[in-house]
């Protein structure tokens, strides 16, 4: 097995693709009951969560209930020139939202700084024991962890866990890592 970062990116990009859409669906409602018990997003105002790429964790529920129970949502839009992730405001308007550079739905609004997000759910290929991360390779979520005090979970699937992944310098561990079945607290 190709333990390289490229190599587990494939490994766990064909893990997620092979979850059937009803399986994804139950367990991304799971997670999302998770999420919502969590102390951290019970006493936070300000909540960055994300549209989902194909196949990931649908979200949709969670922005939603979000929104419902009077927090505010705030999404990540790529700045392509300046390498980073921005979190915007969200109100729940899809007209509000555009493709990125991604194929991402992201929004439209001014960004807010780093700092003000108190909570954020985080996407990523697979997550280890402690916390790490695998993402796509381009760092923007390590990027935007390391200029926010926000308590991260990383909401992943459990096909996506693995004991420990390879890790750089500049990757950034998530505070707890939430799926379906546990929360792994790094």
């Amino acid at each position: 097995m190709d333990i390289s970062k490229s190599g587990l990116r494939q490994l766990f990009l064909e893990r997620r693709d092979g979850l059937e859409e009803r399986e994804r669906a139950k367990a991304s409602q799971r997670i999302i009951e998770s999420v919502v018990r969590l102390d951290a997003y019970k006493g936070s105002t300000n909540i960055g969560l994300f549209y989902s790429l194909e196949n990931e964790i649908d979200l949709r529920m969670l922005i939603a209930e979000t929104l419902e129970v009077g927090k505010r949502v705030y999404l990540p839009r790529v700045n392509s020139d300046e390498s980073r992730l921005e979190f915007c405001p969200y109100t729940g308007d899809i007209a509000d939202l555009v493709p990125g550079p991604f194929g991402i739905l992201e929004p439209k609004t001014r960004e807010i700084a780093p700092e003000q997000i108190s909570f954020i759910t985080v996407p990523g290929l697979a997550f280890d024991l402690h916390g790490h991360r695998l993402g796509y390779g381009a760092g923007y979520y390590d990027r935007f962890l390391s200029a926010s005090p926000a308590f991260s979970a990383g909401v992943t699937f459990d096909i996506q866990t693995i004991d420990i992944l390879p890790i750089a310098e500049h990757d950034i561990a998530v505070n707890v890592v939430v799926t379906e079945t546990r929360l792994i607290s790094s």
